[in-house]
């Protein structure tokens, strides 16, 4: 079995606002194995940036990632 190079579960960002919090990315789940390629296709503005630049550390620190404790 080949094991995980990247594992996400519930991962969040929110986005402080003057009106409040904005969630950008709610509940993302995924799993990429090592030697797989891994393809996000979405709407504009669904979150496929954010998720992945706050996956690489990316975003600004205003924005908050929420990881559960494992």
């Amino acid at each position: 079995m080949t094991e995980n190079v990247l594992s996400l579960r519930d991962f969040r960002v929110t986005f402080p606002t003057l009106f409040g919090d904005v969630q950008a990315v709610r509940g993302v789940d995924l799993d990429v194995r090592a030697g797989a390629t891994l393809g996000v296709a979405g709407a504009p503005g669904s979150g496929n940036s954010v998720t992945f630049l706050g996956v690489m550390g990316l975003l600004p620190k205003s924005a908050p990632i929420r990881r559960p404790a494992t």
